[in-house]
């Protein structure tokens, strides 16, 4: 039975100002105050710990802290990392840890994680240490239709995580989870279908069932308020793949250079959607770009989106490279065309691999990519059979291998 946090010395209490003192409970994280990465001095993100290299723990949306505190507590091996989107939350938790100075094992920082999670990650990578696990628990539901975009769950979180615990040198070690937990179902299986929808991890439970317990020895402020009204929590726990489960055979061809140069290209396709760019140049439309180029071979590709701010008409292109060792490097070129030519709301949707036999007149579209999850192979291979060149052949897709 996981410890509640209301009867925990560490719940919030007149003694620290845990639950008495409140914050504003909703932002919109799509605001271009939380575009801005936070997590720029990877150096700085990792010196709080008294041992930088014992496993990480991460827990993104930690709100005051409570959790956290309870379990570097109980967890000496191993760091725990809150991310919090809010920064005067941010800040209460940190000034809830000074007053545990032996709790040397943890650290609060205030960023948009789904900004910041390839630095974070890449921090702990250049601390020679790694991501063991990660916990998303009770995030903000989002209930209006309009706001569900703003849900913290997305497929590139995912798939920005599953590079990085990936990126370690030496690969993932086996043990590496994720724990999701939700007291609204909806927002759980909005959850577990983005990671169930990733290649890299695997479901504890079958489709239709949730985990009955919290795998932690400790439960959220908020799971003990909701258990405590004799309420349900829906729970959900995934676990990293091994290489045997990929279908690709061998390890997955991911690095920290890799991680550290997708981090950038995010980045400048991130400010493109806020329209930087654009403004900069006083671009337009931005001239012609081939919406499919495709090369001989099997080669990794990359679906990519962009808006023309002429015509508000968002628009599809496709990619593969017989060159790239990494998925980024197919996309790196496109998305400067893009951006320099003014097109904004770059994003790169997903990759894979695309197999050219031109003898046969045959193309295949499948895999995923390491750095950007798994494309819609559907919408690639249609794309494909419009294609000026491909008009007579024969245009599959799959969801297998690598």
């Amino acid at each position: 039975m996981p410890l509640r946090l209301p009867s925990s010395p560490f719940h919030a209490s007149s003694a620290d100002g845990g639950s008495s003192k409140r914050f504003r409970q909703h932002i919109n994280p799509l605001a271009s105050q939380f575009q801005v990465p936070k997590v720029t001095d990877l150096r700085k993100l990792v010196q709080p710990y008294a041992d930088p290299k014992l496993p990480f723990h991460v827990d993104v949306g930690c709100a005051k802290g409570t959790f956290l505190l309870e379990m570097a507590a109980r967890h000496p091996e191993r760091n725990f990392l809150g991310l919090e989107i809010r920064p005067l939350v941010a800040e209460f938790a940190l000034e809830r840890k000074a007053k545990r100075p032996h709790l040397t094992n943890l650290h609060f920082v205030a960023c948009n994680a789904n900004v910041d999670i390839d630095q974070v990650v890449l921090a702990i990578l250049e601390a020679e240490s790694r991501v063991a696990a990660v916990s998303i628990l009770f995030p903000d539901p989002h209930f209006k239709k309009q706001h569900k975009k703003r849900r913290v769950v997305t497929p590139e979180l995912v798939s920005s995580l599953a590079a990085g615990i990936r990126a370690r040198e030496g690969g993932p070690v086996g043990d590496e989870t994720v724990y999701l937990a939700s007291d609204i179902q909806d927002v759980l299986d909005e959850m577990r279908e983005v990671f169930a929808a990733d290649a890299n991890f695997r479901d504890d439970e079958e489709e239709g069932s949730y985990l009955e317990k919290n795998p932690y020895p400790v439960a959220t402020e908020r799971e003990g308020s909701v258990l405590d009204q004799d309420l349900p929590v829906w729970r959900s726990l995934f676990r990293l793949k091994g290489a045997e489960e990929m279908g690709g055979g061998g390890g997955a061809t991911t690095s920290i250079e890799d991680l550290r140069a997708a981090a950038e290209l995010k980045q400048k396709m991130r400010e493109s959607e806020q329209g930087r760019f654009l403004k900069e140049k006083g671009a337009g439309g931005g001239g012609g770009v081939d919406g499919v180029i495709i090369e001989e071979g099997a080669n990794k590709y990359v679906l990519v989106s962009a808006r023309d701010p002429a015509s508000q008409n968002m628009q599809i292109f496709v990619r593969s490279s017989a060159a790239a060792a990494y998925h980024r490097e197919v996309a790196e070129p496109l998305v400067a065309e893009l951006i320099e030519g003014g097109r904004v709301n770059v994003k790169v949707l997903g990759g894979g691999r695309i197999n050219v036999d031109t003898a046969e007149k045959k193309v295949v579209v499948y895999g995923f990519s390491y750095a950007f999850g798994k494309a819609d192979h559907r919408k690639a291979a249609a794309m494909i059979r419009r294609a000026e060149g491909f008009e007579d052949f024969d245009v599959t897709w799959n969801d297998e291998g690598y």
